[in-house]
């Protein structure tokens, strides 16, 4: 990817504002365990049974961004994320889907944390390019929604 030469203005804060939304929406991840005593009793598994899922989420998730890292110098952080939304929300949508703990292991697990780790580090890049002068204040910003996530999806979560 081409470094090109940012301005610094006011306009630039949308891409921290929508790098924070995108973190609050991937950090749903840290609502799983709402679902874990639901699937316990509607599949008769145990306790670490119920966990799989989210174990493998976070290693596919921790071993996707690297290779994240690398589509953005290829194809830039828009496509790299398109990549990653769209396997996320194939992850997330086949998981409601899913018949066992194999299959919502795989689909959420894989699918899901592949795509999660490709989309993880894209508004981070972004905000880093855009913040020459405050990297530290945007990036922080942008990866807190990751952390905030769980107290503003697991109420949401929680409804459905």
């Amino acid at each position: 990817m081409a470094q090109d030469s940012v301005q610094v203005g006011g306009g630039r804060w949308l891409y921290v504002i929508l790098g924070l939304i995108v973190n609050i929406i991937l950090g749903a991840i840290y609502s799983f365990s709402l679902f874990r005593v639901p699937l316990e009793k509607l599949w008769h598994i145990s306790a670490t049974e119920s966990g799989y899922p989210f174990m493998l989420f976070l290693a596919v998730f921790a071993v996707a961004m690297p290779i994240g890292g690398n589509l953005m110098q290829k194809w830039g952080p828009r496509n790299t994320m398109i990549l990653g939304s769209i396997l996320v929300g194939i992850g997330w949508i086949l998981a409601g889907l899913s018949t066992g703990i194999g299959m919502l292991s795989l689909i959420y697990g894989v699918i899901g944390g592949f795509g999660v780790g490709l989309v993880y580090g894209c508004p981070i890049s972004v905000a880093a390019k855009w913040f020459p002068d405050k990297g530290g204040l945007a990036i922080g910003l942008t990866v807190g929604g990751f952390g905030l996530s769980a107290l503003i999806m697991a109420p949401i979560i929680k409804t459905l």
